[in-house]
């Protein structure tokens, strides 16, 4: 089963894709560069999902 998923906002395009339930990819563009990690899963993937996406946004606006 596979499960894809956008969401957009001013500066970033988060794209995320979980795998049978077991690993989540994230491809995320922000500002001309693309950051890509490939997570496995140990909680239920809407949570997993809003954490990476978290993260992603963290450790971008961190490195501004």
């Amino acid at each position: 089963m596979l499960n894809t998923s956008q969401s957009r906002s001013t500066n970033e395009i988060p794209n995320y894709v979980v795998i049978e339930g077991e690993y989540i990819i994230v491809k995320n563009r922000y500002k001309g560069n693309t950051y890509n990690l490939y997570i496995g899963r140990d909680s239920k993937p809407s949570q997993l999902q809003k954490k990476t996406i978290q993260m992603i946004k963290t450790s971008l606006y961190q490195s501004k």
